[in-house]
Protein backbone atom coordinates (compact mmCIF):
# COMPACT_ATOMS: atom_id res chain seq x y z
CA UNK A 1 0.00 0.00 0.00
CA UNK A 2 1.50 3.32 -0.89
CA UNK A 3 1.58 5.98 1.88
CA UNK A 4 -0.23 9.19 1.66
CA UNK A 5 1.59 11.89 2.16
CA UNK A 6 0.91 15.70 2.98
CA UNK A 7 2.66 18.52 1.74
CA UNK A 8 4.57 20.66 4.20
CA UNK A 9 3.59 24.12 4.67
CA UNK A 10 6.61 25.65 3.01
CA UNK A 11 6.17 23.77 0.18
CA UNK A 12 2.51 24.94 -0.31
CA UNK A 13 3.66 28.39 0.14
CA UNK A 14 6.27 27.76 -1.93
CA UNK A 15 4.06 27.10 -4.76
CA UNK A 16 1.81 29.93 -4.08
CA UNK A 17 4.41 32.39 -4.74
CA UNK A 18 6.15 30.76 -7.56
CA UNK A 19 2.61 31.00 -9.05
CA UNK A 20 2.10 34.36 -8.74
CA UNK A 21 5.58 35.25 -9.94
CA UNK A 22 5.34 33.29 -13.26
CA UNK A 23 1.61 34.46 -13.72
CA UNK A 24 2.79 38.22 -13.80
CA UNK A 25 1.15 38.51 -10.17
CA UNK A 26 4.30 40.33 -8.83
CA UNK A 27 6.05 41.50 -11.95
CA UNK A 28 9.74 41.30 -12.95
CA UNK A 29 12.20 44.05 -10.54
CA UNK A 30 8.85 44.55 -8.41
CA UNK A 31 8.82 43.65 -4.51
CA UNK A 32 7.32 41.36 -2.87
CA UNK A 33 5.15 42.60 -0.05
CA UNK A 34 6.43 43.32 3.36
CA UNK A 35 7.01 39.85 5.19
CA UNK A 36 4.96 40.48 7.70
CA UNK A 37 2.03 41.44 5.40
CA UNK A 38 2.42 38.15 2.86
CA UNK A 39 3.10 35.91 6.16
CA UNK A 40 -0.11 37.64 7.58
CA UNK A 41 -1.95 37.07 3.72
CA UNK A 42 -0.89 33.23 3.06
CA UNK A 43 -2.10 32.37 7.01
CA UNK A 44 2.09 31.07 7.63
CA UNK A 45 4.83 32.45 9.98
CA UNK A 46 7.34 34.34 9.12
CA UNK A 47 10.07 31.26 9.65
CA UNK A 48 8.04 29.49 6.93
CA UNK A 49 8.05 32.73 4.87
CA UNK A 50 11.93 33.06 5.05
CA UNK A 51 12.63 29.65 4.18
CA UNK A 52 10.14 29.66 1.09
CA UNK A 53 11.73 32.70 -0.44
CA UNK A 54 15.12 30.67 0.52
CA UNK A 55 14.10 28.25 -1.96
CA UNK A 56 12.73 30.39 -4.46
CA UNK A 57 15.82 32.46 -4.35
CA UNK A 58 17.85 29.41 -4.96
CA UNK A 59 15.71 28.54 -8.30
CA UNK A 60 16.48 32.33 -9.11
CA UNK A 61 13.00 33.23 -9.15
CA UNK A 62 13.64 35.96 -6.14
CA UNK A 63 16.66 38.13 -4.34
CA UNK A 64 16.50 38.75 -1.15
CA UNK A 65 17.99 41.98 0.10
CA UNK A 66 19.00 42.60 4.10
CA UNK A 67 16.84 45.53 4.75
CA UNK A 68 15.79 46.31 1.29
CA UNK A 69 13.23 43.52 0.78
CA UNK A 70 12.81 40.59 -1.67
CA UNK A 71 13.05 41.78 -5.74
CA UNK A 72 11.50 39.51 -8.30
CA UNK A 73 13.89 38.47 -10.39
CA UNK A 74 13.52 38.15 -14.64
CA UNK A 75 13.46 34.40 -14.61
CA UNK A 76 14.65 33.76 -17.97
CA UNK A 77 18.35 34.93 -16.69
CA UNK A 78 18.66 33.70 -12.89
CA UNK A 79 16.43 30.13 -13.05
CA UNK A 80 17.73 27.36 -13.85
CA UNK A 81 16.38 24.75 -16.39
CA UNK A 82 14.14 22.81 -13.62
CA UNK A 83 11.75 26.05 -13.47
CA UNK A 84 10.50 24.54 -16.81
CA UNK A 85 8.33 22.10 -15.54
CA UNK A 86 6.39 25.37 -14.09
CA UNK A 87 5.78 26.93 -17.34
CA UNK A 88 2.92 26.77 -19.43
CA UNK A 89 3.76 24.94 -23.01
CA UNK A 90 3.73 27.95 -24.99
CA UNK A 91 6.36 29.16 -22.37
CA UNK A 92 8.56 26.31 -22.54
CA UNK A 93 8.82 26.13 -26.55
CA UNK A 94 9.76 29.66 -26.16
CA UNK A 95 12.35 28.79 -23.38
CA UNK A 96 13.84 25.77 -25.21
CA UNK A 97 14.09 27.45 -28.49
CA UNK A 98 15.65 30.40 -26.97
CA UNK A 99 18.09 27.64 -25.41
CA UNK A 100 18.02 26.05 -28.73
CA UNK A 101 19.59 28.85 -30.95
CA UNK A 102 22.32 29.67 -27.67
CA UNK A 103 23.73 26.26 -28.50
CA UNK A 104 23.56 26.35 -31.82
CA UNK A 105 25.16 29.71 -32.56
CA UNK A 106 27.87 28.16 -30.00
CA UNK A 107 28.14 25.09 -31.81
CA UNK A 108 28.80 27.29 -35.37
CA UNK A 109 31.19 28.93 -33.57
CA UNK A 110 33.13 26.17 -32.48
CA UNK A 111 32.93 24.37 -36.25
CA UNK A 112 33.82 27.44 -37.78
CA UNK A 113 37.17 27.82 -36.28
CA UNK A 114 38.29 24.17 -37.88
CA UNK A 115 35.90 24.75 -41.26
CA UNK A 116 36.67 24.60 -44.86
CA UNK A 117 34.63 27.27 -46.78
CA UNK A 118 32.74 25.02 -48.12
CA UNK A 119 31.63 24.07 -44.63
CA UNK A 120 31.11 27.16 -43.65
CA UNK A 121 28.68 28.46 -46.78
CA UNK A 122 26.88 25.18 -45.62
CA UNK A 123 26.61 26.28 -42.00
CA UNK A 124 25.60 29.82 -43.42
CA UNK A 125 22.64 28.33 -45.21
CA UNK A 126 21.21 26.27 -42.50
CA UNK A 127 21.34 29.32 -40.71
CA UNK A 128 19.53 31.16 -42.94
CA UNK A 129 16.78 28.43 -43.20
CA UNK A 130 16.27 28.62 -39.25
CA UNK A 131 16.05 32.38 -39.02
CA UNK A 132 12.72 32.06 -42.07
CA UNK A 133 11.38 29.60 -39.60
CA UNK A 134 9.30 32.19 -37.40
CA UNK A 135 7.24 29.61 -35.90
CA UNK A 136 8.48 28.21 -32.66
CA UNK A 137 7.20 25.10 -33.43
CA UNK A 138 8.35 24.44 -36.31
CA UNK A 139 11.51 25.55 -35.52
CA UNK A 140 11.57 23.21 -32.67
Amino acid sequence: MTKITTQRAVDLVIEELRHRILDGQYPIDSRLPAERHLSSELGVNRLTLRAAISYLEAEGLVRAHQGQGVTICNYQHTASLDLLQYLSMDERIAEITSLRQLIIAEAVSHACTNATPTDVNRLRSILDQQSRDIDNKQFL
